[in-house]
């Protein structure tokens, strides 16, 4: 029997161990992501593309999203925030660091 994978977020899939299994299990791939390329791993992104027959099929830009409504126009907000040394080397055991937001963050909105 042969099998199809729809998979999201692309950019993820890019160890060289899970795209071998990829190819292994499925006979059919069609991959989704808003970024296909991944940052700082050219060999990953090859193993990708590979993976997925070749390079994007169809491409649809923010802008070609925002135009005929499909998306809505939106505001990007960028919350900074100043961790001192404590907090950046402070490991909080639930997956994160601690950061005490209270007096050191502010919001950027373009």
């Amino acid at each position: 029997m042969q099998y199809l994978l729809i998979t999201g977020k692309v950019h993820n899939l890019g160890a060289s161990g899970f795209v071998d299994a990829l190819t292994e299990c499925f006979a059919f791939r069609i991959g989704l992501s808003i970024a296909p390329i991944r940052q700082y791993n050219p060999d990953g992104t090859d193993k990708l593309v590979d993976c997925f027959g070749g390079p994007p099929v169809f491409e649809f830009s923010l802008g070609g999203a925002i135009r005929p409504g499909c998306l809505v126009p939106y505001r990007h907000c960028i919350n900074v925030i100043q961790p001192d040394y404590e907090e950046l080397t402070t490991w909080t055991g639930t997956g994160g660091f601690s950061y005490k937001y209270e007096k050191k963050h502010f919001t950027l909105c373009i």
